[in-house]
């Protein structure tokens, strides 16, 4: 085999596209769309897409991986961010240090590239201690909790009625917390990211004085029966935590009024003592179930920021 890293190129698309579909098992025909909202958005245009070629078997597509800009803001200054997402190695290669060559690659082409600021990844565990021998540091895990709703949710038919209670439109530029990191949420980034969605999401906000925080919620449905409400975005202009507390107490009786919802979930970043603080006065119960996070700093400005300084949760991976 003659293994060759090299930058993506549009003759490669169909290849890619039936990695990705074999490895999460997704239709090829539903498949095409997204793929050209996600990867060829002009707000994509300068995203590194890498792929592994095996050049003695007609350069077939046997590796994947993609680096996509993921801002970050931090006392009002813009980070350039790379995401990393779709780190995929074909099941019959694997074995051959596909995962290193893509890795290594996106480090010789990043070498002199004085615009972007860190790298940042939520790799499933299979990759995880790949990233970190490539160099990545682990920057913490975003922790899992649950609260439950209604326990006989099953006996409720799924209605509109999370239509009416969460029936806002996302906020632009809410979230401005001096000194502390979080995802950026320009319209420009919301815009591109709304056109990807597979799934709805809903939104309502709670506003208390000159306060207002906005929470991004969607459904997911476990073994049919059971129905969970990710709360997948917290975007406030306060990180205060009585606020926050009034706030969560708000949601919790707003999606009350919803009871097919069986329990509501929460991934957010247990170091953050003040969303810590709040989430356990809110009663809600930690589950053994973590998402790691990665960082590669390419400009020696994140390393020195706590990790108790980083605003995340599930919305900050690209699959929200």
């Amino acid at each position: 085999m003659n293994l060759v890293a090299k930058k993506y190129e549009e003759k490669y698309k169909t290849q890619v596209m039936q990695l990705i579909c074999n490895e999460y098992n997704y239709e090829l025909t539903t498949y095409r769309s997204f793929f050209s909202k996600f990867y060829e958005n002009d707000y994509q245009k300068e995203a590194l897409k890498t792929v592994v070629v095996d050049e003695d078997n007609n350069e077939l597509v046997v590796g994947f991986f993609a680096l996509f800009k993921w801002p970050y803001l931090f006392n009002n200054k813009t980070f350039y961010a790379l995401k990393g997402v779709n780190a995929i190695v074909m099941p019959s290669y694997r074995g051959n240090g596909i995962f290193k060559k893509l890795l290594d690659f996106v480090n010789v082409e990043l070498q002199n590239n004085n615009k972007v600021d860190f790298l940042i990844a939520t790799p499933l565990p299979a990759a995880f201690y790949g990233f970190k021998k490539n160099g990545w540091k682990h920057l913490l895990d975003l922790q899992w909790f649950i609260k439950l709703n209604q326990p006989f949710s099953f006996l409720f038919p799924i209605t509109n009625k999370i239509n009416v209670i969460f029936n806002e439109k996302k906020r632009n530029e809410l979230t401005s917390i001096a000194n502390y990191i979080h995802q950026d949420d320009s319209p420009e980034f919301n815009n591109w990211r709304a056109s990807y969605y597979k799934s709805k999401k809903h939104y309502i906000s709670y506003i208390e004085g000159g306060n207002v925080v906005q929470f991004g919620v969607k459904i997911n449905i476990r073994k049919k029966i059971i129905r969970e409400l990710i709360i997948g975005e917290v975007a406030s202009n306060c990180y205060e935590e009585e606020f926050l507390i009034n706030a969560f107490k708000f949601l919790l009786k707003k999606i009350k009024k919803i009871p097919s919802i069986t329990f509501s979930s929460l991934a957010f970043n247990p170091h953050h003592q003040i969303i810590s603080n709040v989430i356990n006065k809110t009663k809600f119960k930690k589950i053994n179930k973590v998402i790691h996070i990665v960082v590669k700093d390419l400009s020696g400005k994140i390393n020195s920021i706590d990790k108790e300084k980083w605003i995340l949760y599930r919305a900050d991976l690209d699959s929200w």
